[in-house]
C-alpha cells in the first residue's frame, strides 16, 4: 500500500535541512507550501522530474498573514528553521508560537518541529554532555530560545512531534534512522539530512510519534 499523500507546510524551507525535506516530499508526490523570503533559487524549482508540487509564499516568519497563507490547505506542518552563525538572531520560540497560533486558527493539528540533540533533558554520553554544557555557556540566549521553542510545541495542544538530531551531515545516501525518547547520543552520533527528511515524512502518519521528543541518529 502506498503511503498517503499530504499537503505539507514547511517553515525553514531554504535551509539545508528544508531543502532535503522538500526534495523528499516532492519525490513522494506531496504538495509542499513553503514560506520564503525571496524568489531566489531553491531545490525543487524544476519540478518536471518529480511528481510533487511546490507552492511558494513570499514573506517573513514575523508576518501573520504570510504564515496563514503558507498554512492554507495543509494537513501537516514542519518547522525546520534554526539559528545560523554568528548566532545573533534569537527567533525560534517566537516564530514557532506564530506558526502554532496560525495552525490553531486554521484547524490544522499535526506539527513536527526539529530542534536538536543538545536541547532539554536527554540521554547523552559524558563527552557529549560536557560539549552540551559548553555550548549552553557559550550561547545561552540561543539555547534558551530553543528550549522555549520546545515548550511552545509541547504546550500547543496540537498533535506534535519534536525531532532532535545530533550533528547533521549532507550525506545523500538514505540510511535507517534510530529514534526513541531515550536514545543515547554521543560525540560521534550523526544523521544525514536526506535520511532525516525521509524519517520526518514517515513520522507524519506515525501514531507513536505524536506527543514524543524523539532523539534520532543513524
Amino acid at each position: 500500500m502506498n503511503p498517503p499523500s499530504h499537503t505539507l507546510a514547511v517553515f525553514g524551507l531554504s535551509g539545508a535541512t528544508g531543502r532535503a525535506l522538500l526534495a523528499a516530499a516532492l519525490a513522494r508526490g506531496w504538495t509542499v507550501r513553503g514560506l520564503l523570503r525571496t524568489h531566489g533559487s531553491l531545490a525543487g524549482d524544476n519540478q518536471a522530474a518529480v511528481p510533487g508540487h511546490l507552492v511558494r509564499v513570499t514573506g517573513e516568519l514575523t508576518d501573520d498573514d504570510a504564515v496563514l497563507q503558507t498554512l492554507e490547505g495543509a494537513d501537516a506542518v514542519c518547522c525546520v528553521f534554526g539559528p545560523r552563525a554568528p548566532y545573533t538572531d534569537v527567533f525560534c520560540a517566537a516564530a514557532t508560537a506564530r506558526v502554532v497560533a496560525g495552525m490553531q486558527q486554521a484547524g490544522i493539528t499535526r506539527l513536527l518541529c526539529q530542534t536538536g540533540g543538545m536541547i532539554g533533558p536527554g540521554q547523552r554520553s559524558l563527552p557529549f554532555a560536557c560539549l552540551t554544557a559548553l555550548v549552553h555557556r557559550q550561547q545561552p540566549a540561543v539555547m534558551a530560545d530553543r528550549e522555549a521553542q520546545e515548550q511552545v510545541v509541547m504546550n500547543s495542544g496540537l498533535r506534535w512531534t519534536l525531532i532532535k538530531p545530533p550533528r547533521l551531515t549532507n550525506a545523500t545516501t538514505v540510511r535507517p534512522v534510530q529514534a526513541a525518547t531515550d536514545l543515547k547520543l554521543g560525540l560521534l552520533s550523526q544523521v544525514g539530512r536526506a535520511s532525516l527528511a525521509q524519517f520526518t515524512l514517515d513520522a507524519v502518519d506515525r501514531a507513536d510519534a505524536v506527543g514524543a521528543r524523539l532523539f534520532v541518529k543513524e
